[in-house]
């Protein structure tokens, strides 16, 4: 217990402390007291989960978004007084967004720590064979068809701009297309990853890891960074390093929260380095990448000014109502069939502001509250607390792989926009669901 009480300080003090590395002066104690509660309850949250012995890597990916996109990029923005979109907001609009993420925040804490105090799930997650070795040729099928959709393998190494041009902003068929080759062999080498983890046959297991490392191969082809979205490059191999990382009974919160911190401060930013052209340099981009600016400048962080952004949208536009979560859900439904969808959250802020560029993100807090207001998004947020406590749970049996997806995964929905990034978390789960085998 009192090693438990000096190391809980010692990860406290360190993720308080290390915001002022990026931050000029004690900016953040000037502003207002729900800057000051988010600071205070998101670094309090990654010193308990570095501390714990039970596995809760959702949250984790929650509170470390929270940490560096609403507490040090945000910080950093409204005490430098400029944002990544151009816009000036008068402290109403900045003091309510600050409300609306400090207790959507509070929410998911307590019911997420509800839900997680309660008696651990002896549930798992194991592949069907019989369904595998079904599905593998189906990949394949699925995979050779998609590429022939966008045009060929050497479509494959666009730059991302370059790559959407394909679908003409087609946004239905873009996810669909691109999760037919982008996800199925990516499953498919979870399975043989979780067979090379925990078969004992020495033959078996030589058989397993052959195959994983050919669909291993094959995934980080059809994934590469070039024109694949970085953040599902970054779910790919942080679902890898989670499942290694939970067999090798390392402590799975702190190796995440800090492998995952550092990722996101500092690659994070030169990640998106073939957006535009593939004939760039990545020395010299990430020379000319200055960290703390970034956090004040570029579009990278525009979390917190997408959330004030939408409070302001919804001062002009009202709700939507849910509208805009049930397209998110109706993603796979032509607009032509569905003329009434939203466009993504994003899109139509930026549009609304009259930006330049449109493809903007739209976090989760925004999408809740632009669909059904401050209280409603607080209440979504409740639910999320208690669905993430629940499935954290789950981890108590090591071999739960969907768990450990889902919790990579976090950081690309919680960024959003929701009509953006829930086609491939619906398509990879159906697919889980397809291969898992059935209790008798």
């Amino acid at each position: 217990m009192f090693y438990k009480s000096i190391s809980f300080n010692f990860f406290f003090l360190l993720y308080l402390l290390l915001p002022f590395i990026f931050w000029e002066g004690f900016g953040v104690f000037y502003l207002n007291g729900f800057a000051i509660g988010c600071y205070l309850i998101s670094s309090f949250s990654l010193a308990q989960l570095c501390v714990s012995k039970n596995v809760a890597a959702i949250s984790c990916s929650f509170w470390i978004f929270v940490y560096i996109f609403l507490v040090i990029s945000a910080v950093s923005q409204q005490v430098a007084g400029y944002y990544p979109w151009p816009n000036v907001y008068d402290e109403y609009d900045l003091l309510y967004g600050w409300a609306l993420i400090f207790f959507c925040n509070v929410a998911f804490y307590f019911f997420n720590m509800r839900s997680s105090s309660r008696e651990k799930l002896n549930s798992s997650y194991n592949f069907s064979k019989r369904m595998m070795r079904l599905f593998i040729p189906f990949s394949i099928v699925l995979t050779v068809f998609a590429l022939n959709q966008i045009g060929g393998f050497s479509n494959l190494f666009l730059s991302r701009d370059e790559f959407s041009e394909i679908f003409e902003d087609n946004i239905a068929s873009s996810m669909i297309t691109q999760a037919l080759f982008r996800i199925p062999f990516f499953v498919v080498s979870l399975y043989f990853l979780d067979e090379l983890l925990t078969v004992k046959l020495k033959n078996e297991r030589f058989k397993a890891g052959f195959y994983f490392f050919i669909f291993f191969s094959l995934t980080v082809i059809l994934n590469n960074p070039i024109s694949t979205p970085r953040f599902w490059v970054a779910c790919i191999l942080i679902t890898y390093a989670l499942i290694v990382a939970n067999y090798l009974r390392m402590n799975v919160n702190r190796f995440y929260v800090t492998s995952l911190i550092f990722l996101t401060i500092f690659v994070f930013p030169v990640s998106d380095v073939f957006r535009r052209s593939v004939d760039v340099s990545i020395l010299d981009y990430f020379s000319e990448t200055n960290i703390s600016e970034g956090f004040i400048y570029s579009p990278n962080y525009d979390s917190f000014q997408q959330i004030i952004n939408a409070v302001v949208y919804v001062e002009n536009n009202g709700h939507s109502y849910g509208g805009r979560s049930l397209s998110a859900l109706f993603f796979w439904v032509p607009r032509s069939v569905i003329p009434s969808k939203y466009i993504s959250s994003g899109e139509d802020i930026g549009i609304f502001f009259k930006y330049e560029y449109t493809n903007l993100s739209a976090p989760l807090w925004a999408e809740m509250y632009l669909d059904f207001g401050f209280l409603g998004a607080v209440l979504a947020f409740f639910g999320l607390g208690y669905l993430v406590g629940s499935l954290d749970r789950s981890l108590s049996n090591r071999t739960n792989v969907v768990v450990f997806f889902i919790a990579a995964y976090g950081m690309y929905f919680l960024r959003g926009t929701l009509l953006s990034v829930i086609g491939f978390l619906v398509v990879t789960l159906v697919i889980f669901w397809l291969l898992q085998r059935k209790k008798l």
